[in-house]
């Protein structure tokens, strides 16, 4: 209940309020940031078997669902469809995560929902799922950041010798918190590899400002070696997350003979708006240095993806190396 208890004080939902859940509830953060925490507080969970827009509109709008949380997946579908003549008196929360959230997405579903409060939260199923939170209060100045550590929880930014790192320089993100596992059922060498005297290393590699708020900027098995270089995938989406004409995009590292690993991207351009190799190309070499330009692009009409919106990688690698 540790988690629950934390998401409880972050999430502004009250006794009479109703969560509106797409995500599977064998998921840790349905589980514990939603479910769990509504029965904390006496609220009330409208279930979907499976994500469907249209359904969470009709909800938002005659079932006085008061929060929602989505994968950026499911806000590129709720924005499309929601349309201006829906009137939605009850909706007061809305909470991103399980994935990187593009700016211009964000900045689209702060002017389709203008009077929600927007969360982003980050934590790991071994976490429980606690780390960090970006705040209603600095998501029109820190768009694009993951935020600080919620209520209870600790978080360190480290070099492979744990030291902590300074503002600016880029580590591996620690957690500590009382809702994170004890250790991984008969399995004492991945505990050992994952924790460190009450730590537990996430993976994920992050910089935080002189403010104290972090950015996850990648993961430490997420990176690609081209041509020698370390490329860092994140870094790339985030670049071509804001062009105007892609709608959602995937960056992968396939095997060449002459790179050793060739950068790929996977691109659902916006409908109605043809794009180009060529043309995302040119928007590269003005943006990045030469070596991290990919040097292939695939479009497709829509990337793969499990019920609960994460992208289904390996599925998607077989397919571009036929």
């Amino acid at each position: 209940m540790d988690g629950a208890v934390i998401y409880e004080r972050i999430s502004l939902m009250t006794r009479g309020d109703c969560y509106a859940v797409s995500v599977p509830l064998c998921h840790g953060l349905a589980l514990n940031a939603i479910v769990l925490m509504a029965a904390v507080v006496g609220g009330k969970i409208c279930i979907q078997e499976s994500f469907d827009a249209d359904e969470i509109l009709t909800w938002m709008q005659q079932e006085r669902v008061t929060h929602f949380f989505g994968v950026p997946s499911m806000y590129v579908a709720l924005t499309e469809k929601k349309t201006a003549d829906m009137q939605m008196p009850s909706m007061k929360v809305m909470c991103y995560g399980a994935a990187p959230m593009p700016i211009p997405l964000l900045e689209k579903m702060m002017d389709t929902f203008p009077t929600v409060k927007f969360f982003n939260a980050y934590g790991t199923t071994e976490s429980g799922p606690t780390g960090l939170v970006l705040l209603p209060s600095v998501q029109a100045t820190k768009k694009g950041k993951t935020g600080k550590p919620m209520p209870l929880t600790a978080v360190r930014i480290v070099n492979d010798y744990m030291e902590e790192v300074a503002p600016g320089e880029q580590g591996e993100v620690m957690i500590k918190s009382p809702a994170m596992m004890t250790e991984y059922y008969n399995d004492p060498a991945a505990t050992f590899t994952m924790m460190k005297n009450g730590w537990l290393f996430t993976g994920d590699l992050a910089i935080a400002d002189e403010e104290g708020y972090i950015s996850i900027v990648g993961r430490k098995d997420n990176t690609i070696i081209s041509g020698g270089e370390t490329i860092h995938v994140v870094e790339i989406e985030q670049l071509l997350n804001e062009h105007p004409k892609v709608k959602d995009l995937v960056i992968m590292g396939v095997p060449d003979p002459l790179w050793g690993e060739m950068v790929v991207v996977t691109v659902v351009p916006v409908e109605g708006s043809p794009l180009t190799e060529e043309e995302l190309i040119a928007y590269c070499k003005e943006r990045m240095a030469s070596y991290k330009i990919p040097k292939r692009f695939v479009f497709i009409d829509e990337l793969p993806r499990s019920t609960s919106g994460k992208l289904l990688k390996d599925h998607l690698k077989e397919r571009i190396m036929k």
